[in-house]
């Protein structure tokens, strides 16, 4: 794991260069002891080559809370992929479950963006939800 600084008048911050996978791994580690008796098959495909800049914990809470609700909701699997282009980190987590009702989805994603901005808006660029 590599670090950087970055200054400015009013803020300072360390960045940490993690690898996707081992932080990915992790949770989906913890979580598959957590749903155990529910039996959640919870499978992960990210390459350990991708990596992401910033605050490992925040990648942690923001991940583990999309995944955690995803084996809360699934039926029997869980499903967490990851690709990397030159300009983005495209993280997929799918699920078998019911999913959201089409007339609350704006409701629940409104939450997730409000959220998103306001604890991590200068770590995250954007999050899409579909």
């Amino acid at each position: 794991m590599h670090s950087a600084s970055i200054h400015s008048e009013d803020h300072f911050a360390i960045r940490e260069i993690s690898s996707v996978s081992a932080l990915l791994d992790n949770l989906c580690r913890a979580l598959t002891k957590v749903y155990q008796k529910k039996g959640v098959n919870l499978t992960l495909d990210v390459s350990p080559e991708i990596t992401w800049i910033g605050q490992p914990i925040d990648f942690m809470e923001i991940m583990g809370n999309i995944i955690e609700n995803a084996c809360k909701y699934s039926l029997e699997f869980v499903e967490v992929s990851a690709s990397f282009t030159e300009n983005s980190l495209t993280i997929i987590v799918d699920d078998d479950g019911p999913g959201v009702a089409e007339d609350k989805r704006d409701l629940i994603f409104y939450a997730v963006n409000v959220l998103i901005l306001s604890t991590a808006r200068r770590r995250f660029r954007a999050l899409y939800c579909s």
